[in-house]
């Protein structure tokens, strides 16, 4: 039974036309004088055969939930690596994040000039800013009572606060890279999107070293 067109429009609409695996930076749409093509593959997650990939895992079907939109490299890939490499647990997961990053873009607004993406950026990391300057690990009041529990005040902010913060500036950067041409501020944002990763990580379990805050970074917006 053929996958259904209301099918193929939730999937390819929900994951932007792009490759849903992590750090895929393919674009599965794509326009010429000469024709248009796609390059996008809908792999199932759960096969139709118990001898396909991840067949030991049951029986799939074709409905949007057992399907998941990925470039054709990494669809052959996954498929052939060993039993056990790429679980359906893991696919499931990739597509659900990638979904919701393109969701998140969506709402993310698109501004006129850089001036305008400047002042944006800047509010952000100034909200980041004072949040660690009173409540982080160099604050005066860790600094007063290091044994206190004023620990888990930080935690509480760095976890609903500061990380969210962080990847919506991702987002306002990524969704208005066209109005970036200066390659120190491309560098300077790649340096930021590794600290965040790194601190990400690094909240979720702690590390005896991760990127800190680059303060090129800070210095572009003044911060």
């Amino acid at each position: 039974m053929p996958i259904s067109e209301k099918t193929i429009k939730l999937l390819w609409g929900r994951a932007g036309g792009m490759c849903s695996k992590p750090g895929c930076p393919e674009n599965l749409t794509t326009l010429l004088e000469s024709g248009d093509y796609t390059t996008g593959q809908m792999a199932h997650v759960i096969p139709q055969s118990p001898l396909g990939p991840r067949g030991d895992e049951g029986k799939g079907d074709d409905n949007y939930s057992n399907l998941i939109l990925l470039c054709p490299n990494d669809h052959s890939h996954i498929d052939q690596s060993p039993t056990g490499t790429y679980p359906a647990e893991l696919l499931y997961d990739w597509k659900a994040k990638h979904e919701k990053r393109i969701a998140d873009l969506l709402k993310i607004p698109q501004y006129e000039d850089y001036e305008g993406l400047h002042k944006a950026i800047v509010s952000i990391l100034i909200a980041n800013k004072l949040l660690f300057n009173n409540f982080g690990p160099k604050s005066e009041i860790a600094h007063r009572d290091p044994c206190s529990n004023s620990y888990k005040v930080w935690e509480d902010k760095r976890i609903n606060i500061i990380v969210p913060n962080n990847r919506k500036i991702l987002n306002i950067l990524d969704k208005n890279r066209n109005l970036i041409s200066d390659s120190n501020i491309l560098v300077a944002i790649e340096e930021f999107r590794v600290h965040v990763e790194g601190f990400e990580k690094h909240v979720e379990h702690r590390l005896d070293f991760y990127p800190q805050f680059p303060q090129k970074f800070g210095d572009l917006f003044h911060v």
